[in-house]
């Protein structure tokens, strides 16, 4: 009974092993990482542009004027074109660009701006910012000025799912691992009927059982993959949590309906010459 027990033991870290620390996990979290820290780079960017701005104007911009008010970050960075949809598509632009609706990210989303001076603290309490105390999606300029990235909100959810697949997986081995164990401590040791060839067999087998199961784990981790860590792909999902998130705004005074309009064509302009050049 013993070596039943051992011998789950060694099915337990091959099946559990290769679930919790597969490939796919460990290339996603790698993936989802990369993502947030450019991200929080390029919002560091915007951050010290709009401190810029306050210390030549005496303000930080408006809600309707928005990021584009930045002219001296506009100027650094590359205009909305056909060559920055081609780099979208593979993910190889990680740089801010200046569309009409807005500074976008690498996914081609418009990064949200908010300055919320003026405002009852009731305008903003559907705001993404309010949930994103450490700043993993945004970034805190002053005193009720934010800037956050919509993509970076959506897919850091995502990290935070995926880290709670893992670690359950992984969690629910190490259970079954130790039950096992336990299992097998408790077990009383019966005297072997069987020559001493047949146990010295069977333990070489078990070990070399319990050595393969390791195998199974440990030769997938030192494999490596390429992966996209932007593209363009997610970005009508995207863009559906952006328009929401700007209907609100609207809907709460933040912004005014001409301003409202103007980001809806503007975005609408984007997406035609993205799918244009897709279909190229």
């Amino acid at each position: 009974m013993r070596w039943f027990y051992f011998a789950l033991m060694g099915l337990t870290i091959m099946v559990g092993g290769s679930l919790g620390f597969n490939r796919e996990y460990r290339d996603s979290e790698d993936g989802f990482k990369t993502q947030l820290y450019v991200i929080h780079r390029r919002l560091v960017t915007v951050k010290n542009s709009l401190i810029e701005f306050r210390k030549q104007h005496g303000r930080y911009p408006n809600n309707d004027e928005g990021l584009l008010a930045l002219e001296s970050l506009k100027a650094a960075s590359l205009e909305f074109d056909d060559d920055i949809v081609e780099a979208s598509r593979d993910g190889s632009y990680f740089q801010i660009v200046v569309g009409k609706s807005g500074l976008l990210s690498p996914w081609l989303v418009p990064y949200t701006y908010e300055n919320r001076a003026g405002f009852p603290p009731k305008a903003f309490e559907f705001s993404p910012v309010n949930d994103d105390p450490r700043g993993h999606y945004s970034i805190r300029v002053d005193e009720g000025v934010f800037v956050y990235s919509v993509g970076a909100m959506i897919n850091y959810r995502r990290y935070v799912a995926l880290l709670w697949e893992m670690y359950s997986v992984r969690g629910l081995t190490l259970a079954v691992l130790l039950l096992w164990i336990v299992l097998f401590v408790r077990t009383p040791r019966k005297k072997p009927a069987c020559s001493v060839a047949a146990s010295v067999a069977t333990l070489l087998g078990s070990a070399a059982a319990l050595i393969l199961a390791t195998m199974v784990v440990i030769v997938p981790l030192g494999a490596t993959t390429y992966m996209n860590y932007f593209t363009s792909f997610p970005r009508p999902k995207m863009l559906v949590v952006y328009t929401a998130l700007l209907e609100k705004y609207r809907q709460a005074g933040v912004i005014k309906e001409d301003t409202f309009q103007k980001t809806m064509k503007a975005l609408e302009e984007e997406t035609a010459q993205i799918t244009r050049q897709e279909g190229d």
